[in-house]
């Protein structure tokens, strides 16, 4: 790769945004600006993730260190966690709400079975003063009808009760589609069934608990009659370069390509080399059209791109081309200014914040690298550089050599 210095100006193009996944288009950059953002998506965007747990009883099947396990992978709500310390950065002697999460899981079952999802996880400790749309609890979180009345949860009914006045906060951002749950529900609680906590704390047959199982909810363990599990977690702020558990999304890019077919060489192939082009690639990316000529009634099959996008650069036609004693067939080549990235969230933090997030991150330490440069061009020429204050902040001119 030929490494040249252009003046390029990057720009993004968003091909199609939800709750969980965004496709955009990085224009007029290069690979290294695409890489660095990848790894940033990847690896240096801050998350909340439960890092300490404390069984205090465990009956069930699976061993504590597997629902340790399982725990700590929960998605939590981080889309505050810019705003929390790096427990081991806190001033706290041990922990406080500037750096820690505490929740609670306290589940026994009294009927036949019992699937215990995340819904269960309580809120223990939280700095009221920041406000119960800030209180981060795993996601996705259930639909507002059945926050309290069906899961028993008051953490996640506090936190939705502030986020519905918060004008920023998405209405359906990854809420959790809890109808027949809540029909189901609905029809046992007409009919007297008492709830103590939680919709699942009381005898029911195989039909009713079917029916009332949360949609949605990330299975944690399965109780029989009489098993019960109690514990105690604590959630920190991380990365994903410290553990995958603070990993936020999945990323990956692809360079556009560019694929020439030259004319005057298809021309002389004929109808079944043209379909052998075409049925060689895997992807589907060529096909045959057939215009009509304007001074003549009869049509010519030309190959033309249909999917370009589609293309993985297995270079299968070329292949075909060269089989065929055409080795200037086709040219396939990558776009090295045009990228196209697929992020998906795990649900902690939207995509579009996720990016956001990156391009703030790519900023910070490109200013604290030209601030590094050019403290160290200072010291070698024996100056001091002129700070603009804050520090990390980039500098409005260089150095003045004269």
């Amino acid at each position: 790769m030929e490494w040249t210095t252009r003046n390029l100006r990057p720009s993004i193009d968003i091909v199609s945004l939800t709750s969980s996944k965004m496709v955009f288009i990085l224009l007029n950059a290069d690979v290294a600006t695409a890489n660095a953002m990848r790894r940033i998506m990847l690896s240096e965007i801050p998350t909340l993730a439960i890092e300490v747990v404390t069984i205090l009883e465990n009956t069930s099947v699976l061993h504590d260190e597997y629902l340790a396990h399982r725990l700590g992978l929960l998605p939590i709500d981080s889309r505050n966690a810019r705003s929390f310390e790096y427990r081991d950065k806190c001033n706290c002697s041990d922990k406080c709400s500037r750096c820690t999460v505490e929740y609670s899981l306290d589940v026994k079952c009294q009927g036949e079975s019992r699937v215990v999802t995340h819904y269960d996880i309580k809120l223990d400790s939280w700095d009221n003063a920041r406000g119960a749309a800030a209180a981060p609890m795993p996601v996705p979180r259930p639909s507002v009808d059945t926050l309290a009345g069906t899961y028993g949860n008051t953490s996640y009914a506090a936190m939705d009760g502030s986020m519905e006045n918060n004008a920023n906060a998405s209405a359906h951002w990854m809420e959790a589609p809890t109808e027949s749950a809540q029909s189901a529900v609905g029809g046992a609680a007409s009919s007297g069934a008492a709830y103590h906590g939680s919709a699942y704390d009381q005898p029911r047959t195989k039909d009713f608990e079917d029916a009332a199982a949360p949609t949605g909810g990330i299975p944690i363990v399965k109780l029989k009659r009489g098993q019960a599990i109690s514990m105690k977690m604590t959630a920190t702020k991380g990365m994903g370069k410290f553990h995958a558990k603070w990993m936020v999304a999945n990323v990956a890019y692809k360079m556009e390509p560019i694929i020439t077919i030259n004319k005057h060489e298809a021309e002389k192939l004929t109808l079944e080399d043209k379909t052998l082009i075409v049925n060689s690639c895997p992807r589907k990316v060529f096909k045959l059209s057939s215009p009509k000529s304007m001074f003549s009634s009869t049509t010519k099959s030309e190959l033309v791109v249909e999917n370009l996008l589609d293309c993985i650069y297995c270079d299968e036609c070329l292949n075909q081309a060269r089989e065929m004693g055409v080795r200037d067939l086709i040219r396939i080549q990558p776009d090295e200014t045009k990228f196209h990235f697929t992020v998906e969230s795990n649900g902690a933090i939207q995509p579009e914040k996720i990016l956001e997030i990156c391009l703030i991150t790519l900023e910070e330490k490109l200013a604290g690298l030209q601030q590094h440069f050019l403290e160290a061009q200072a010291r070698s020429l024996g100056t001091k550089s002129q700070s603009t204050g804050r520090p990390g902040a980039p500098q409005p001119r260089g150095i003045d050599l004269d």
